[in-house]
């Protein structure tokens, strides 16, 4: 078979992911290959060249095979905007290699019938009980399309998908059970048997699966002939789980004690998501097994441990209490994140259902609590803003795994999109917990947002305005003053690879966003230290910058011999009406939103147009930059391309009354830059000297140690307000009555 191509199959405009599944025979005798595309583009024709295409996603087909198959891809947001979107399928010959060029072909034979494509696209509902519910049922049909394989560690993913297949099971007999225990009993007898590298996410699903299957179906999973095998082996497998305290199967470098009381457990213990699953897992493990008993044993010595289930489920209650105490009183360390943090609420939402203790559900209910009141204060209309730790280049926050989760919490008129992490589908199973009412995302614009994520040298403080048609964030580390002082290679910090502190997003009939960033390293990942990260990927040790509600301000000073120092400015003009250069300020109009940038230096080569981007770079050692964002002036309906101009206009005459002073910024200075602006609109005056760390990361000056965990300052007097500060958590009423009252202080007594 040569190739053959299909399409193509028109879209709607709306959506985001798009799910593939076909049935497939193959036989493809020589280690070779044949290849299944999905291609998405504007255009009508087959998308010869690759700068027609919006996305494409591969499967590769080997050897024997027969079953269901599946791949996804997802729409960028450099899409047009209700331009319809096109599908093409092709099968070939010839697979791909690493970096995406065809190899030779492939001889054998490949059948493929019943190609469904469908959109992961899930409707609005007023209800969290549908939107669960619809959630649950893309997810089981995605675990069903997709063919078993190979195993190893990232198959249990398809964990997730499994479960969710089988909710809806009411029949004993019904396939999708039998297919979801034995599936499983593949997936872990596999993992030991090959001796894959087992880590947190490994061993938390199959019992986080195991309790919840029992739960939810009961006798029809009991009672099940195939229920004995598959419960023995998930036991075995939690029983080969070497530490519940660790992050991996080796022996830790250093002996991890035992935990007697809870002035054992460590005071500053890590709270990500590896610690999380690790303590959830070996929770309920115990908990559902009397006879757990694993064994660590030292690899240099020899010597082991042996840990009764007495033991796992008594310092997991004390590790828990801990660790949740942590989260209440110096926020998750992966704030922001889109993927990771959407992984957090997983394990605590376990707990909280299925904990048979009542203390320690409490705890997690608590917990969770607290994580739905960042999360509800970070979504302005269904839209996550917030600066992100752990960035992956998605900063829109329209789309992304922690998004999804608020969708599901306290839904939107949007649609949700379906093609989340695996995660999510724990939150969305059905159960006791529920949001507090008074946790809920506020419609009363603008608001101020500060947040506290850490403590001590890892202090990261983060500063949020949302108005009513856009979310403006910033966020600035205390570690960088120490770092800086004592160590050389300070800049290898991994925090810099990962983090989006600043960016812009707005809301209208053309939702997009904008974000100033500087080059950076993908250190510190050994030889990818001098590799060039991705866009929007991280953030430049150099750099600093400072917000006042809608005005940001930044500065750079890099430092001699650190390899990336361009400063990139994006324009995402297909989400714009409008985007003009006036007197060096770039004026641009989203028809809701109206916001200017200012380079204080040129760009140092044309701007390159590229996916419906237009990029400015300045390459130099020393940078600064201005950004004005403000709301539109209101008007009924869509604005004419007059209106608009005429509002731009009016934008620029109010920047022209603007007052900047610099100093230090020549490359050739010695001397460390200074930037002070004065906004025409705020009547404020933000400052950065690049040669002052730590800086506040907002202009009313409040020191990073200073800011509470979780703040909101409303603008309008009576608007709703959340306080988490001094182990407790408290929301308000518009007259000032306690709504929501929670005590963290006899969490670790």
């Amino acid at each position: 078979m040569a190739g053959a191509r299909f399409g193509p199959l028109v879209i709607d405009p709306a959506t985001r992911d798009l799910n593939l599944q076909a049935e497939v025979a193959s036989s493809i005798p020589g280690g070779k290959a044949f290849r299944l595309t999905l291609y998405l583009t504007h255009d009508s024709v087959f998308p010869d060249q690759a700068q027609r295409v919006l996305a494409r996603a591969n499967r590769s087909i080997k050897g024997d095979s027969r079953g269901r198959v599946g791949l996804n891809a997802s729409i960028p947001r450099h899409a047009i905007p209700g331009k319809p979107i096109h599908a093409f399928i092709e099968l070939s010959s010839a697979d791909l290699d690493r970096r995406g060029r065809p190899g030779p072909p492939a001889a054998g034979k490949l059948v493929v019938r019943g190609i469904d494509l469908l959109s992961s696209s899930l409707p609005a509902a007023s209800t969290i009980e549908a939107r669960r519910r619809s959630f649950l049922q893309f997810a089981g049909r995605s675990a069903i399309a997709n063919e078993l394989g190979g195993i190893h560690t990232k198959s249990t993913l398809r964990m997730p998908g499994l479960l969710a297949s089988i909710i809806e099971v009411k029949d004993p007999r019904d396939p999708r059970l039998t297919r979801f225990m034995e599936e499983t009993v593949l997936i872990v007898k596999a993992l030991r048997a090959n001796k894959n590298r087992v880590g947190p996410f490994e061993i938390y699903f199959p019992i986080a699966n195991h309790v919840a299957a029992k739960r939810l179906l009961g006798t029809l999973l009991t009672s099940h002939p195939e229920y004995p095998a598959y419960e023995k082996a998930v036991f075995d497998f939690q029983c080969s789980w070497p530490d519940y305290k660790s992050n991996g199967d080796h022996w830790p470098r250093s002996p991890i004690r035992e935990a007697k009381t809870i002035a054992d457990v460590p005071g500053n213990i890590d709270n990500g998501n590896f610690r999380l699953l690790v303590t959830a897992a070996g929770y309920l493990s115990a908990q559902t097994f009397p006879r757990l008993r694993t064994t660590l044993v030292n690899p240099k010595t020899g010597e082991a441990t042996v840990f009764e289930r007495e033991r796992i489920l008594r310092e997991m209650t004390l590790y828990l209490r801990r660790v949740y105490h942590s989260i209440a009183t110096c926020n998750t360390w992966e704030y922001g994140a889109q993927t990771y943090l959407a992984i957090d609420f997983a394990p605590i939402h376990m707990i909280a259902e299925y904990a048979e203790d009542p203390e320690i559900r409490r705890i997690a209910v608590q917990t969770l609590d607290c994580l739905y009141s960042s999360l509800a204060t970070s979504l302005n209309q269904g839209h996550y803003i917030h600066a992100a730790g752990r960035s992956k280049g998605e900063f829109l926050g329209t789309g992304s795994a922690i998004g999804f989760i608020g969708w599901l919490a306290f839904g939107s008129d949007r649609p949700g999109q379906g093609s989340t992490t695996p995660f999510n589908v724990y939150p969305a199973l059905p159960g006791r917990y529920r949001v507090p009412d008074a946790i809920r995302p506020t419609l009363r614009f603008p608001y101020a947002k500060r947040e506290r994520i850490g403590d001590g040298s890892a202090l990261v403080a983060t500063y949020t305005w949302q108005s009513r048609s856009f979310g403006l964030t910033n966020a600035i580390e205390a570690r960088a003053a120490v770092r800086r002082a004592k160590d050389k290679n300070w800049d290898r910090d991994s925090f810099f690879k990962e983090a989006g502190r600043n960016k812009l997003n707005w809301i209208g009939e053309r939702p997009g966003g904008f974000s100033p960033q500087w080059e950076n390293s993908r250190q510190p990942y050994g030889r990818l230290r001098d590799t060039p990260n991705g866009r929007y990927y991280g953030s430049n040790p150099w750099s600093q910058v400072v917000q006042h509600q809608g005005t940001q301000i930044g500065l750079a000073d890099v430092r001699d011999g650190y390899p990336f120092r361009k400063l990139y400015v994006s324009y995402p003009v297909q989400q714009l009406r409008a985007r003009v250069v006036k007197s060096d300020w770039t004026l641009c109009h989203s028809g809701s939103v109206v916001f200017a940038f200012r380079s204080l230096k040129q760009p140092t080569t044309p701007a390159e147009n590229r996916s419906g981007q237009i990029t400015d770079y300045y390459d130099y050692r020393k940078t600064a930059w201005i950004l004005e964002v403000a709301e539109a002036p209101k008007s009924q309906g869509r604005k004419s391309d007059a209106a608009v101009a005429e509002e731009i206009e009016r934008f620029h005459r109010t920047l022209l009354r603007s007052k900047v002073e610099v100093s230090g910024l020549d490359d050739a200075s010695k001397e460390s830059p200074v930037l002070a602006y004065t906004s025409p609109i705020s009547g404020r005056t933000l400052k950065l000297d690049a040669a002052v760390y730590p800086i506040p990361a907002d202009g009313d000056g409040v020191p990073p140690v200073d800011y509470p965990v979780l703040a909101t300052d409303p603008v309008e007097k009576g608007g709703p307000r959340v306080l988490q500060q001094d182990q407790r958590l408290r929301w308000f009423g518009p007259r000032g009555e306690t709504l929501v009252d929670h005590d963290f202080r006899d969490w670790v007594r």
